[in-house]
Order: structure tokens, then sequence, then C-alpha cells
């Protein structure tokens, strides 16, 4: 064995010390992982915070429902042009329309001819089938315009002997040039009335005088509604008389057109139909708006008694229930304003708003918030405008926040430290 003496230490080479370099580097990285954590952190717990959500919380109420008086035989109807069907009475089933039809023709002809304002339109020779219309008309008394073969009328010629003479004759005579026949123009008319969804209504002729062209007041003021949007038509109905090629001077079945606002439309009488008509009103209301309203009587004993009789449900009922309508009050909530931590405050309107329009009409209403942020969480400050609006009309009223949103607690908003 060797023995090693104290000496020979002396003469051993040093030992080298480890470097932990890697030791050190993780120390550091953790610490500077500490201090970015901490920054982040209070950055998260700093920042600013989300803006308030503003939403509507209501549904503004209408007027109240006009009540009309309905003539107490047949079935009547009204309509606002732009709103539709108001009311109608009575059962509504199909009857016979007599010569309210010959809207129909006129509507269907301009789908298949149209036409504008200042045209005539083709020039349709008149021919001795035209003659043999007239003569079939004459003999069972239906409305009639004369014409001569070898002749021609233009288009708007034979849609104004149509619609302001009421004659028979010449809406056959129309819907055959247009059509080729009156088996094609049915057929062309009945898939356009079932393609607009008009259900009760069958057209078995182009004049009406067929107790089967079957319809309700609903759907006639609907088609009436329909048809006073083309102004080609508009302008026929609203005619008290036209010259007619080789027939003269024709005037309107409608005698009482052009009093009070009455710019059409159709007059209709058969046995089996009674008396019928559908009357269209321009209003001009006390804020200088307009407004046109179609009413449709049928089933009355005379012609004269249905003109009487729907007078009342345009001046007495409709025209009484265009108003000034409260659409908003003082202090109503018409929202909610409220934050991601949790507070919630309504939005008030600060003072009352009414516009002038049709009482029945749904008000609708918009929220215009000029801020959000941590400035509004004030009971009483002011936070923009409601804008609201009943059918054309439409203003605004000031809203308020009524309650208050205080500021977030200190936990949750030391949850977002979590939270990207």
């Amino acid at each position: 064995m060797r023995i090693i003496e104290p000496k020979h230490f002396d003469s051993l080479p040093p030992v080298k010390k480890k470097r932990h370099y890697l030791r050190w580097f993780i120390v550091l990285l953790l610490i500077g992982g500490l201090v970015s954590a901490g920054y982040v952190g209070y950055k998260r717990f700093n920042r600013p915070l989300p803006d308030l959500v503003v939403s509507k919380s209501v549904e503004l109420s209408a007027g109240p429902d006009v009540k009309y008086q309905w003539p107490d035989y047949g079935q009547s109807a009204v309509a606002i042009v732009g709103k539709g069907v108001i009311d109608s009475n009575n059962s509504q089933k199909p009857q016979p329309t007599a010569s309210l039809a010959k809207v129909i023709t006129a509507l269907v002809v301009l789908d298949k001819k149209p036409l504008v304002v200042g045209q005539e339109g083709p020039s349709i020779a008149i021919t001795k089938l035209d003659q043999q219309i007239y003569d079939k008309y004459y003999v069972i008394n239906g409305s009639i315009v004369p014409v001569l073969p070898g002749t021609t009328l233009t288009q708007k010629e034979l849609l104004e002997g149509t619609l302001i003479a009421s004659a028979n004759n010449m809406a056959e005579t129309l819907t055959n040039w247009a059509f080729g026949s009156q088996e094609e123009y049915i057929r062309y008319a009945n898939q356009y009335l079932e393609e607009n969804n008009f259900k009760n209504t069958t057209v078995a002729d182009s004049s009406g005088f067929s107790p089967k062209t079957v319809s309700t007041a609903e759907e006639m003021v609907r088609l009436g509604e329909m048809a006073m949007l083309d102004p080609v038509f508009a302008e026929i109905v609203a005619s008290p008389q036209a010259k007619i090629s080789n027939a003269g001077v024709i005037r309107s079945t409608n005698f009482i057109l052009g009093r009070n606002g009455i710019n059409g439309i159709k007059t209709g009488n058969t046995n089996e139909a009674g008396g019928c008509f559908m009357i269209s009103v321009d209003l001009v209301h006390p804020d200088d708006s307009r407004s046109t309203v179609i009413a449709v009587v049928m089933g009355a004993k005379t012609v004269a008694q249905a003109m009487e009789d729907v007078q009342p449900l345009v001046y007495n009922y409709t025209e009484s229930g265009f108003n000034d309508v409260a659409v908003v009050s003082e202090g109503q909530q018409l929202g909610v304003i409220s934050s991601e931590w949790g507070h919630k405050a309504a939005v008030t309107a600060t003072n009352d708003l009414s516009l002038f329009g049709w009482q029945q009409d749904q008000p609708n209403y918009e929220l215009q918030i000029d801020q959000s942020d941590e400035s509004g969480f004030a009971d009483g400050q002011q936070l923009g405008r409601a804008v609201v609006e009943l059918g054309s009309a439409s203003g605004s009223v000031a809203v308020e926040q009524n309650g208050q949103i205080n500021p977030p607690d200190f936990w949750w908003k030391f949850k977002r430290i979590f939270q990207r």
C-alpha cells in the first residue's frame, strides 16, 4: 500500500471550481418573469373599464283602436295606402263584385302591357267581333260604350272606357287584345291573383257581369291600394270624363268624384252583387301630410246607397283616427344601461313627446347615446336621445340615466388580471 505524505499534496494540481452560470440564468429569468407578470397584472387591473351597454327595454304602445260603425248589410272594408287593410266587417266570404272587377282587369292588362303617363299605347283595330260583344251586353242591359268596326282605339282609350264609363264591352275588347281570348285572360288573371296572395278572389270574366267573378271587401281594398300605386290607373280613375274616338265624351259613373278629396275609383251594380262602390280619398291632415284611404262597400240595394254609406267610413272614422298621438311620456323607461360588473340603471325620457299620425300605428324608436364610459355613472346624467317614428312622422326626446352605476369593486378588477 502506498502512503501519501502531506508534502505530496502540495505537488498535486489545483481543483477547478464549477461555474454555475445556468443557475444564475434561471434565477434571473424567474425574477424577470415575476416583474413582467406584476407589470401585466398591474396594467390589467388598471386598464380602462369596458363601455356600458345600452339596450331598448320596451315597445311603445299604439293609440286606441278606431271604432267603425259599419253598414248593416253585405260587407265593407277600409285600407290606408302604405298600411294595408285597417278594418273590415261581417264574414268576408267571397261574393259577386259586379264592375269592381274592372279594377282587376286594368291591373292585369297594365301588368301585361304597361303604360306610362302620357302614353296612349298601341292602336287596336275594332272588328265585327267587338261589335258583337257590344250587342251582347246591350241585350242584357250591361254598361256599354259604342264601337265602330273598321276604326281603331288606343289602349288608353279602352282603359278609359272600362274604368270611367264602366263599359263591359270595352273591358272584353281590351282583354281580348291583350291576351288573345277571354279564356287566356281568365287564366292569366287568376294566376296573377294567386301570385299576389288574393285567396278569396276568382275571375270568371273581364267585366264583372258574371256572378262567378267574386271577391271580398278586404281583398278589393287591397286591389284598390295596388291599383292606385300605378300612376296611369290613378290618372284615369281621377278623371270625371274622357273623349274616345267615335264615341265622343264619356262621363264617370262615379258622380261624387272630385268632392272632398275623392279621386277614384269604381262603381258596380248587378242583380247578384247589388250596389258596390270602391272609393279612394286623398286626405290632407292638419300638419299638411297626406294619406290615401281606400274603402269598399258591397251588397247595398243600390249603387247610390253604397256610395253614400262608404263616405262615413272615410270621413267620420278613418280621418278622425289621424291625431296627435302621445308616444312617450316623461319618466317613461325606454332602455337599460348595464355594466359588465353587474350594475344596472334605467334610461328614461326627460319629457313628453307627441307625434301626428295614424293612432293605431305602432311607434318605433332607437336610442342614440352620446357616451357610455366612466363619466356616465351619475344618476340623472343626460345620455343622449331617443328618436321616435310614428308612420312618416318622427321626433326625438332627451333621455337620462335613472339610477347609480358605481365603479367595480376590488375583487372584480382583480379577476381581470387573469383575463385577456
